[in-house]
This record gives C-alpha cells, sequence and structure tokens, in this order.
C-alpha cells in the first residue's frame, strides 16, 4: 500500500477545510509534580502550559493516564520541545521526552537526559519540572545504585532548595538528595572535604534526613556517642521517610557497633538484635552479636547466636571470629571437651577457604585481578569457589549494585529491540488508519460541498473526524521525525555501553581483591587468637581433672543440678538436635522474642561453686 501520496492529499484536504494548528504562546508557570516517575504520579501545570501551551498539557496528562506507548510519547514530546514557546513548556517537553525514555526501560539515557534537566540554574518558570527531574533520578538510584546522582546536578541543589522550601514534599526532595551526595563523598573517604558541609548545610532542618546524615558522618570519625544520638533520632521519627527505611537496619548496626565500643554490652546486644533478618548483614550482625554476649559474659547466648551461624543457609557465610566465640565462651564455662571441638570446628569449616585464598595470595599480581567471573559461577551455582568465600564477594553493596547495572545493560538492549518493533508496527497501523480514514472521507466531503457549498463551514459530522485525521496525521509525522533521533540515542548509547561495562567489572575486581585480602589476613589472625584459646583451655582442663578427682562425687551431684535446671527451663525451648561444635550430649538451643539466641549448656564453672556450697552446708548440719 502506496501510504504516503494519500497523506500528502490528507494535507490537502485538512487546509482546504479551514481546520489550522495555533502556535502556542508564553507565560508564567506554577508547575510542579507529585510522586515524579512512580506509580500515582501527577502534575499540576501553571497558566504557561495549561492554558497557552494546551496540546503540550493535552498530551502530555494523556500519557500519564496511559503510559503504553513511549514511542509515541516520545515523538510527541520530541515535537513540542521544536515549537513550544516558553521556558516552563521546554522544560516540561524536555521532561517527557527522559520520561518516556524511563517508560521504555532506557534507564541510562532517561538519567542522562534527566540529569541535563536537573542541572540547568533554576528559574521560578522551571523549578517545578527540575524538582521533577531530580526525584526521577533519586527513583533511578533506587532501583539501580550505581547510577548516582551527577556532579553537575549536586551543585544545583542548593539553588533548587530555594524554590523547593515552599513545599515540604519538595524540600524533602533535596533533602533526600544531600544525603545521597553525603553518602557518596564520606564512601570516598574524603572526610575534610567542604562539600560534606554544604551537604549538611541542605539538611539542616530536615528532620530524619538531618539526623541520618549526621549520623553516618559520626560514624566515619569514630564519634560514638554522637552516632548513637543521631541515629535514634533517625529511628524515633514519628514518621521515617520512605527513602530513608531500608537504612533502620543499617541504624541499629552502627548503634550497636558504637554502644560495644563504649561497653555498654547490653544496650549493644538489643540493637543488634533489631537487626532483620532480611537484612544483607545478618550474618555480619550476628557474629558481632555474639561477640556482645561474650563481652556482656552471657556465655550461653553467646555460644546459642554462634551455633545460629552454622545451621542452615548462614553456615555458608564468612563468619570465622563466631566458631572463636564458641570455644571461648564455652572455655568460659569450663565445658573444655565443648570447647576443644569448638576450635577444630573452625579448622574444619574454614580450612578449604584458607587453602584457596592462600593459594591465590601467593599467584603472581597479575593474575590475582579477575575475580568477577569466580562470583558470577558461584550465583551460577558452578565453579569451585570455596562458599564462604564467595558468599563474602556477592554480599558486597559495591558487587550487588554494579551487577544491577550489568543486567540494566542487557535489559535495555533487549527493550531497545522490544520498543523498535512496536514504534515500528504503531507507526504502520496508524499509515493503515490514514489511508482508511482518508478513503472514507474524500466522498462524504465532496458530497457536502455540494450541498452547502465551498466556503459555508462543513457540517459536524464531517469535521469531527476531518480532525481526528488531522490528528492521527500529525502523531504519523511525529513518528517518521522522531525515527532518526531514537536511533541516533540508541546508536550513541550501545558505543558507550561496552566501556562502562569494563569501568564496573573493574571496580568489582577491585573490591573482591580488597575482601579477599582482608577474608585471609582475618583467618590468620583468628587461628594466632585460637591457639591461645586452646592453650587456656587446656591448662583450665588439666586443673579441671585433678579438682574433679580431688571430689569424686562431683559428677552425680552436678546431674543433679542440670535436671533441676531442665525442669525449670522446660516448656520454652526448641530442640535442635546435637550442636554446630559437635557435642557428645543434645544441646539445646532456643529464640526468644527479640531474636536472639541461647545455648543450654551447664556451667560447668558454676555448678563447682555449688557443689563445694552443698558440701559445706552438708558438713555444719552434721
Amino acid at each position: 500500500m502506496k501510504t504516503l501520496p494519500l497523506i500528502a492529499l490528507a494535507g490537502a484536504l485538512l487546509g482546504a477545510s479551514g481546520v489550522a494548528y495555533a502556535a502556542p504562546g508564553a507565560g508564567p508557570s506554577d508547575t510542579f509534580a507529585r510522586s515524579a516517575c512512580q506509580p500515582g504520579e501527577s502534575w499540576t501545570l501553571g497558566p504557561a502550559l495549561a492554558t497557552k501551551n494546551e496540546e503540550l498539557a493535552r498530551e502530555f496528562q494523556s500519557f500519564l493516564a496511559s503510559p503504553k506507548s513511549p514511542v509515541l510519547a516520545f515523538s510527541q514530546a520530541l515535537a513540542m520541545r521544536r515549537y513550544s514557546q516558553g521556558d516552563a513548556a521546554k522544560a516540561l517537553s524536555e521532561f517527557w521526552i527522559s520520561r518516556s525514555l524511563f517508560e521504555a526501560g532506557m534507564a541510562h539515557i532517561a538519567h542522562s537526559g534527566f540529569a541535563v534537566l536537573a542541572a540547568r540554574e533554576p528559574s521560578a518558570e522551571t523549578a517545578g519540572v527540575q524538582l521533577a527531574a531530580l526525584e526521577c533520578l533519586l527513583q533511578l538510584e533506587d532501583g539501580h545504585p550505581s547510577l548516582a546522582l551527577p556532579v553537575p546536578v549536586a551543585a544545583r541543589l542548593q539553588a533548587l532548595q530555594g524554590f523547593a522550601k515552599v513545599s515540604p514534599r519538595h524540600a524533602a526532595i533535596v533533602w533526600n538528595a544531600a544525603t545521597r551526595e553525603l553518602r557518596g563523598h564520606l564512601n570516598e573517604g574524603k572526610l575534610d572535604s567542604p562539600r560534606i558541609e554544604k551537604d549538611l548545610a541542605l539538611l539542616a532542618g530536615g528532620g530524619a534526613y538531618e539526623a541520618f546524615g549526621r549520623g553516618l558522618l559520626a560514624a566515619q570519625r569514630h564519634d560514638h556517642n554522637k552516632v548513637v544520638t543521631e541515629f535514634r533520632k533517625l529511628l524515633a521519627a514519628p514518621v521515617i521517610p520512605a527513602p530513608l527505611q531500608r537504612f533502620t537496619d543499617f541504624a541499629h548496626i552502627e548503634i550497636a557497633r558504637s554502644l560495644y565500643a563504649m561497653g555498654d554490652y547490653d544496650r549493644s546486644v538489643q540493637h543488634f538484635k533489631n537487626v532483620s533478618k532480611k537484612s544483607n548483614e545478618l550474618a555480619q550482625s550476628l557474629s558481632e552479636l555474639s561477640w556482645a554476649y561474650l563481652q556482656g559474659e552471657r556465655f550461653s547466648e553467646a555460644i546459642g547466636t554462634a551455633m545460629s551461624l552454622q545451621a542452615g543457609g548462614l553456615r555458608h557465610t564468612f563468619t570465622p571470629e563466631a566458631v572463636m566465640v564458641m570455644a571461648m565462651a564455652l572455655n568460659e564455662l569450663c565445658q573444655y571437651p565443648e570447647s576443644v571441638k569448638a576450635s577444630n570446628l573452625f579448622k574444619k569449616n574454614f580450612e578449604a577457604s584458607y587453602r584457596w585464598l592462600s593459594k591465590w595470595k601467593d599467584l603472581p599480581e597479575t593474575e590475582r585481578g579477575n575475580l568477577y567471573p569466580l562470583a558470577v559461577q558461584y550465583l551460577k551455582r558452578s565453579g569451585k569457589t570455596p562458599a564462604p568465600v564467595a558468599s563474602e564477594w556477592i554480599r558486597s553493596p559495591l558487587f550487588i549494585a554494579n551487577q544491577e547495572e550489568l543486567n540494566l545493560f542487557i535489559d535495555e538492549k533487549a527493550a531497545a529491540e522490544r520498543v523498535g518493533k512496536s514504534g515500528g508496527a504503531e507507526q504502520r497501523l496508524l499509515g493503515q488508519e490514514i489511508v482508511k480514514s482518508i478513503q472514507e472521507l474524500r466522498p462524504r466531503i465532496r458530497l457536502a460541498r455540494k450541498k452547502i457549498g465551498p466556503e459555508a463551514p462543513l457540517p459536524e459530522n464531517v469535521a469531527a473526524p476531518l480532525r481526528a485525521l488531522k490528528g492521527k496525521l500529525i502523531r504519523y509525522r511525529r513518528l517518521q521525525s522522531a525515527a532518526p533521533v531514537w536511533r541516533n540515542i540508541l546508536a550513541s548509547h550501545e558505543r558507550q555501553a561496552e566501556p562502562s561495562r569494563v569501568r564496573l567489572i573493574a571496580a568489582v575486581n577491585a573490591d573482591l581483591k580488597r575482601r579477599s585480602y582482608r577474608m585471609v589476613d582475618q583467618l590468620d589472625e583468628i587461628m594466632e587468637n585460637l591457639q591461645l584459646v586452646e592453650i587456656e583451655i587446656y591448662n583450665g582442663a588439666s586443673q579441671d581433672i585433678i579438682w574433679q578427682n580431688a571430689h569424686p562425687d562431683y559428677k552425680e551431684v552436678a546431674e543433679t543440678l542440670k535436671n533441676e535446671k531442665e525442669k525449670a527451663q522446660a516448656g520454652k525451648v526448641w530442640d535442635w538436635g546435637r550442636s554446630a561444635a559437635g557435642t557428645e550430649e543434645s544441646t539445646e538451643i532456643w529464640e526468644d522474642e527479640l531474636g536472639s539466641f541461647k545455648a543450654d549448656l551447664f556451667d560447668n564453672c558454676s555448678s563447682k561453686d555449688k557443689y563445694l556450697a552443698l558440701k559445706l552446708k552438708k558438713k555444719k548440719e552434721k
């Protein structure tokens, strides 16, 4: 079917009908968005758009109501950008271009577009649209953490805040952006950077956002009192802002670590126990919880928590210190055989990891750096890297963020092909509709002209479908004009994708390398410490043998004390079978309502004191 000649004929028909398109004017604007780039997104359009750029306003609101055709939306927005007049209209057109790319799944390109818009000097006409672009950038970062705010956008936060202060909702967008900027600066380790003070100034009056930012800085400066104060403010907020809710576990962990450093072990325990079981930091927080229990001389809880890391999925995590804590706590209970077995458990569970890491460390420098493929193999349930090592790799926040972006490149390529095909199909369908409309309207227009004359207005039953034909024709031409722009954007993105992939993988390899060095050094240190613990265990065990030989009836009395304790705790204990330390007895572990673990192990040290007290009492009674 030859579409173009008929479309040219349609243009002639439209011109002859007296239907024309009026160019929009310009004017002041009070335009702003609610929940930009999120479900339920809505906009209030100021006079410069609602009345003087009517087509832009109408088409944009139609897109928000049903964003099913990102290619058509892209072509409409591109056309609006060409002829819209006034800063507000041009800013909204540019936002719409990036928003359609966002809807199409082209996150990188949308991110670049939003960044260009947000980085401009704001004005009263454009600030509302620029704040919406900033909110979309933050939404993209939520889904893809490696897509951080570009430096030019960060430089505009102070200017945008001047326009955002009139609305708490818009002020929160700037506070959210400032906390992310601050996190990025602190992760770089530049604690004296003037940019940090600028971010803190932006957070002034931000409530939970300010508390979070100041808590982050205090943690980096090891100001433990300040960490506890600020993160408690965050947790005590009547409503924690949605962007900060994912940091509640982090806040509990930072408070717990600071309390531990200050020697307040009981309160440290309470915050470690508040860490969600879904947290990526669960294994590490449980390991640190076992230390807090040990330092607080709550040995049964220390052992139970350490045991929990040797069962289920947690047994594949890299938490070697927990086994050492178990050995030390058992030694404090005078459970010498079990303490030795716990020490041996460390060797059993982490020998393969240590041998692998030591072999890796002995490789030439040029062969140590490519660990990313091994991490991917582990994710695919293949490869020979020990699980504790590989699981520590894949829990790295940098690995997770960069892997998500690498996956995004793959998703974007598929999305570009899918959207390109749908755009071509939509253009063909629209062309067919135009041809059909022309074929139907030509005889109706001729008949109407014969009846009413060449100068009289066409009747509504003819003018209405003619206006609809005009709208279709405009959309068709816009699709045609947008197609080469769309292809050029995708081609440019594809050229930049490969260098970006190389950069992301290089960053992951550097991070995994650092973690591997840390793991092997940690294992070396624990092995040295365990040697000292074993010396203490054997010294205590030797003295215990001598003591028990001097008191031959001790075992019988101790068994009676143990049975009495078991009856007292009956009903609140879960029997987990034999303990991970390999005890001969069936050792029980229970979890209380706050999520801590406790081992029901007999305290031989205190039982000796009880035994001696009983002997003394009987002696006095005689």
